[in-house]
């Protein structure tokens, strides 16, 4: 069971929903958040801070990026920066990503 006064998420979303299909100073806005506070026995402080709160959610973009960040994380500690770019740079050498660019054992003139 969930904390005392708080409103569930789905409730969050539809109230958001009709808050953004009303002008910023429609009086409906303020009946919406009144009902909703009235309903779950809490303030329309606590509504206005619960719909701030609400995470909405993430794309995948950003969770590949966060598996990517944590993957390279776990293999690199420990390791002094030149080994860990000397590393990158080798693999992506062996992949095609840095052609014509220097290698770190060959410097380019």
């Amino acid at each position: 069971m969930g904390r005392i006064g708080r409103i569930p998420a789905e409730t969050l979303l539809g109230l958001r929903t009709r808050l953004a299909n009303l002008s910023a100073r429609d009086t409906q806005r303020r009946v919406a958040i009144d009902q909703v506070a009235e309903l779950f026995g809490v303030s329309s402080a606590t509504v206005y801070r619960q719909l701030q709160q609400l995470r909405r959610p993430k794309s995948v973009a950003s969770k590949i990026r966060a598996t990517l960040r944590s993957r390279t994380a776990s293999c690199c500690r420990g390791r002094n920066d030149d080994a860990v770019l000397r590393d990158h740079r080798r693999t992506q050498d062996q992949n095609g990503e840095r052609q014509g660019a220097a290698t770190v054992d060959e410097p380019r003139h």
